[in-house]
């Protein structure tokens, strides 16, 4: 029971130190780690290194065009794509979720089959193996939405 109350406690510890922090390495956090302990880990996927949410907008708005089609018609407004990250760090099964015209969704379709690979998201476990946190954790897929607006 103490050893659960300890994990229990670190636990919370960790949750309010990552919230501070963008990051944190769990190897960093606890040293010394309770031998048997196991810590449930999960990560987001990133893109170039970062938070995506952070990142890849910059990234889609760097490389999206307003079709000059649209423009002139004066057609604008937000897409709405949703897309998967593979454990391979491609995005695939991308989907438009919502738009207010097809010339932007083909742009948005178009730049994001364009995207740099990403770095999956990743789940699993941190256990304590002699002293030592060992990652046990694997790539996963995950899902993400996105808006991207097209305005005068």
């Amino acid at each position: 029971m103490r050893k659960l109350l300890v994990i229990v406690l670190l636990l919370a510890a960790v949750a309010a130190q990552a919230q501070e922090n963008d990051s944190l390495d769990i190897r960093t956090a606890f040293p010394d780690p309770v031998e048997g302990a196991s810590i449930i880990a999960m990560s987001d996927a990133k893109f170039q290194g970062e938070d995506w949410s952070k990142t890849f907008p910059k990234w889609v708005a760097k490389h999206v065009t307003y079709p000059v089609e649209a423009r002139q018609s004066g057609i604008r407004g937000t897409v709405f794509a949703r897309f998967i990250v593979s454990t391979d760090g491609t995005l695939s099964d991308i989907r438009i979720i919502k738009s207010p015209n097809d010339l932007l969704s083909q742009e948005v379709r178009f730049v994001l089959r364009r995207s740099p690979k990403w770095e999956p998201a990743r789940q699993g476990f941190l256990r304590c193996v002699d002293g030592k946190w060992v990652d046990e954790t694997k790539e996963v897929r995950s899902q993400i939405e996105i808006p991207i607006t097209f305005g005068m």
